[in-house]
């Protein structure tokens, strides 16, 4: 459910809808289940540990995780524990890289790459913004700059996964 639309993407909520019809889940019960889901990590300090338990992890010594994703096939979420045992990182990484021809960054679609592809596509390209992983306006949100064919543009992520890019108006 942080993946709703909180950025200029008017079209979002359709796609989101239509994942989620895949799984046969509704908008109401995928926003019950990210409830339960946030407040079972809602201490940041245990974040990690309690993660591996919702995920019936059995190894408590492990410092990452990685599952396939049931509304993205083909693709892995995976989480790291930080060095005092917090959540450090998540997000989500293709398994199969795929060969895509695009004119543009702006012709992808949303979620069809990860961060790494879309560098390898139109990169390098260096981290404008970072949000935190639970941030409450855009969790796991990351913005990269890039220059392409002699222009600068943005790119945005949530969790790994693309949503948009555009050129900046300078």
């Amino acid at each position: 459910m942080t993946m709703k639309p909180r950025l200029a993407l008017a079209d979002t909520w359709g796609l989101l809808d239509a994942k989620l019809a895949k799984a046969a889940i509704s908008i109401s019960g995928a926003k019950r289940i990210s409830d339960r889901i946030s407040q079972a990590l809602s201490h940041e300090a245990s974040r990690f540990r309690d993660l591996t338990a919702l995920l019936e992890v059995a190894d408590a010594h492990v410092t990452s995780v990685s599952y396939h994703s049931v509304l993205w096939p083909g693709w892995n979420f995976s989480a790291r524990a930080s060095s005092n045992g917090g959540l450090e990182s998540a997000g989500y990484t293709h398994l199969e890289h795929a060969a895509l021809s695009v004119e543009s960054p702006t012709h992808l679609a949303p979620w069809s790459v990860d961060i790494r592809e879309f560098d390898e596509l139109f990169g390098p390209s260096t981290v404008r913004d970072k949000r935190a992983l639970f941030d409450t306006i855009l969790p796991a949100y990351e913005e990269y700059e890039f220059s392409w064919n002699g222009d600068r543009y943005g790119a945005r992520f949530l969790w790994g996964l693309f949503l948009s890019s555009s050129a900046y108006w300078e």
